[in-house]
C-alpha cells in the first residue's frame, strides 16, 4: 500500500473523514470559519487529526444573518409576521396572511345570507296565496330579482377574494424567496453582492458590527 501511494499517489483519494487532514497537511490551516453542519463534521474527524497530524485547526463560528430590505419589512408589518413566521414554512405563513388579509368568513356568510333569503320569501307564498292568488307571481317576481342582486354582490365580492389571493400568492412568494428559498437561510442560496452593490461599504460595516456582539446566534438584520 505505501508503494502504491508513493509511486501513483493521485489514484488514491481521502475518505470523508480524512479529506480535511489531506487539506491541512497540504496547506495547514490556523483556523476554520464554519457552519454549524461543518462544525459537526470537524468534530467528528477530530480524532483523526490527533492521530495523524496531532494537532488541528481552530474552528470558529462563522457569522450568520438575514437581511431584510424596507420593502420586506413592510409587507411583513402589514400582514402582523415574524421573521420566524417565514421559516415555519409556507402553510403557516399562508395561514397566518389570510387570516390578517382575507375575510375567510364571508363566503359562508354570503351562502347562509342566500338560503335565510329563500326561506324568507318562501315564509310569504302561503299567507299571500290565501289573501290573493295573483300575488303569488309578484312574489315570484321579487324573488327573481332579489336573489339575483344579491347572488350578482356575491359573484362581485368571490372576484373581489380570487383578486386578494392572487396579491397574497406574490407577498408569500416575495418573502420566501428572500428570507427562505428553497428552505433554507440566505447564506445558503443569495449572494450578498446586490446588497453590497445597493448599500455600499456600510452594508459590510453593519454585518461586522453585528457579528462582534455574539457571532455564535443568528442575526436578523434591517435596512
Amino acid at each position: 500500500m505505501r508503494a502504491a501511494i508513493e509511486k501513483t499517489p493521485e489514484a488514491f483519494t481521502p475518505n470523508v473523514l480524512l479529506r480535511p487532514i489531506v487539506q491541512d497537511t497540504l496547506l495547514p490551516t490556523a483556523a476554520y470559519i464554519a457552519g454549524p453542519a461543518e462544525i459537526a463534521y470537524m468534530a467528528q474527524a477530530q480524532v483523526v487529526y490527533e492521530k495523524l497530524l496531532g494537532r488541528m485547526p481552530a474552528i470558529l463560528p462563522r457569522a450568520s444573518f438575514t437581511i431584510v430590505e424596507p420593502l420586506l419589512a413592510r409587507k411583513l408589518g402589514k400582514f402582523g409576521l415574524k421573521i420566524g413566521d417565514v421559516f415555519r414554512g409556507r402553510q403557516l405563513l399562508r395561514s397566518r396572511m389570510e387570516e390578517k388579509y382575507l375575510p375567510r368568513a364571508l363566503t359562508r356568510r354570503f351562502d347562509a345570507g342566500e338560503k335565510a333569503l329563500r326561506r324568507l320569501l318562501k315564509s310569504y307564498r302561503s299567507p299571500l296565496e290565501k289573501l290573493d292568488t295573483t300575488l303569488i307571481d309578484a312574489l315570484d317576481s321579487a324573488e327573481s330579482k332579489m336573489l339575483y342582486q344579491f347572488l350578482k354582490l356575491k359573484g362581485k365580492a368571490g372576484r373581489a377574494e380570487s383578486v386578494r389571493r392572487g396579491v397574497l400568492g406574490r407577498y408569500e412568494g416575495l418573502m420566501l424567496d428572500a428570507l427562505y428559498l428553497h428552505k433554507g437561510l440566505q447564506e445558503r442560496s443569495l449572494s450578498p453582492l446586490p446588497w453590497i452593490a445597493t448599500y455600499g461599504p456600510a452594508f459590510l460595516d453593519e454585518l461586522s458590527g453585528v457579528a462582534s456582539v455574539d457571532a455564535q446566534q443568528h442575526r436578523i438584520v434591517f435596512f
